[in-house]
């Protein structure tokens, strides 16, 4: 699990060939567009601590979650 810093910044470059994007499932409201490899990252700042759960809805399984502190 990834961590951040309450105010911090969190980018999602999209590095690989294919298609992405980003969506929050729990701990945060955000929905990116779909991106492509090279093409400007999607970023959010955390505003509060907790349990932040995103998921990329076009490839099964990308599931992750970034735990945010103070």
């Amino acid at each position: 699990m990834a961590s951040a810093r309450v105010g911090q910044t969190i980018c999602w470059p999209n590095e690989s060939p294919f298609t992405h994007h980003v969506v929050a499932e729990a701990g945060a409201d955000f929905r990116s567009r779909q991106y492509d490899e090279g093409e400007t990252p999607f970023t959010i700042v955390v505003r509060k601590p907790g349990r932040i759960a995103y998921m990329c809805t076009l490839h099964a399984g990308m599931v992750r979650a970034i735990e945010v502190t103070h």
